[in-house]
């Protein structure tokens, strides 16, 4: 539960820092490459929060973190941003039913997002690892 808390604040700090105002292009671009700290931070201490002795190799998990920037902070950013519209948009015909269907639609695609970066993270960590961790 404390894992669902934690990505509900990190993605709200995303969307916060990077997409909210109007500024220069400059301005705009260095503001969505802070917005992505929150969410290195997030995948970097995931394994802590998640696997029991998590904390092995602690000092190759921001290296991992990497991986959920990638799909977490851009590639899935990117797809909600262009997504989402249209698959809301292919569902209104059915109502209020076509918007829960959207939703739960959305949710098979983040938690597809959160299998691939996990394995990508373990794959990246497990590489950079010393074989004795």
């Amino acid at each position: 539960m404390r894992t669902c808390g934690l990505y509900l604040g990190i993605m709200t700090a995303h969307e916060r820092i990077g997409f909210s105002g109007q500024h220069e292009a400059g301005v705009r671009a260095a503001l969505l490459v802070v917005s992505l700290v929150p969410v290195w931070i997030f995948w970097s201490l995931t394994p802590l929060l998640l696997v029991r002795d998590g904390g092995r190799g602690w000092k190759y998990h921001p290296l991992a973190g990497f991986a959920g920037v990638v799909i977490d902070g851009i590639v899935l950013t990117a797809v909600i941003r262009v997504g989402f519209p249209i698959l809301l948009r292919g569902w209104t015909g059915f109502g209020p039913m076509g918007v829960a269907m959207t939703l739960m639609t959305w949710c098979g695609i983040i938690a597809t997002g959160w299998v691939v970066i996990a394995c990508t993270s373990a794959i990246i960590w497990e590489r950079n690892a010393p074989a004795e961790i």
